[in-house]
């Protein structure tokens, strides 16, 4: 079973794009951001699962997070960690677990769902909290219903720095310290028998950097 959640889970892991260098922040637990790929092998359980997801990934199954059943990715870039992922099949339990726990230290700032959007940071300031409330409920049950949503949290921390200096979400973002985590947690559906719940721990700017760098090596020739 184990080992079809982490095949299911492979569709998400291979599209997810990493969300940005300080001194290696934490991404999840002891995992820390440009951690060696040989480093991470040394845990016990880690495995590797090229085959299953993409070149260089490294897995851990049978893993907690807050008490619930959860597998374990690891994605590198010239063999240096940037992103944790955790990957679980959905269930409304462990979804309303998930959401607690990060709400609980991070902030969202957008919902996505196929090609449609919501900006956190615009609809705050655009409407009253009401109405607020509303449209948060309104996109998220319909994206829930079509099977399709992905949540992008920041640490409550930089969000409450950047709040007043920040028109938008992507604006925030810009903003944001090199070394502030994000959270991505997205639901999709594979098939109608199965429903996958995936979240991502990152330092975007950070990945986003060491992606720059190795192409800039990659084409210094020309």
């Amino acid at each position: 079973m184990r080992h079809t959640i982490l095949f299911l889970a492979g569709f998400l892991f291979a599209s997810s794009a990493p969300a940005i260098a300080a001194a290696s922040p934490t991404l999840y637990q002891g995992y820390e951001f440009g951690m060696s790929r040989a480093e991470v092998m040394k845990y016990p359980g880690v495995y590797d699962c090229s085959e299953e997801f993409e070149k260089g990934a490294l897995c851990l199954q049978d893993q907690k997070f807050i008490d619930e059943d959860v597998d374990m990715g690891f994605r590198f870039i010239d063999n240096k960690l940037i992103t944790v992922i955790l990957f679980s099949v959905y269930t409304e339990e462990n979804y309303m677990q998930f959401m607690g726990a990060l709400n609980s230290k991070f902030q969202m700032v957008t919902m996505e769902s196929g090609d449609k959007k919501f900006d956190f940071i615009i609809q705050l300031k655009k409407y009253k909290r009401s109405q607020f409330m509303k449209n948060i409920t309104d996109f998220e049950q319909q994206a829930l219903a079509s099977g399709n949503i992905k949540y992008t949290f920041i640490e409550k921390e930089s969000f409450n720095t950047l709040i007043a200096s920040s028109d938008n979400a992507v604006e925030m973002m810009i903003k944001a310290d090199p070394d502030m985590r994000a959270v991505e947690y997205a639901v999709s559906e594979i098939d109608e028998a199965t429903i996958v719940g995936l979240i991502q721990f990152s330092t975007p700017k950070q990945s986003m950097q060491l992606m720059h760098k190795k192409s800039k090596q990659k084409y210094e020739f020309f």
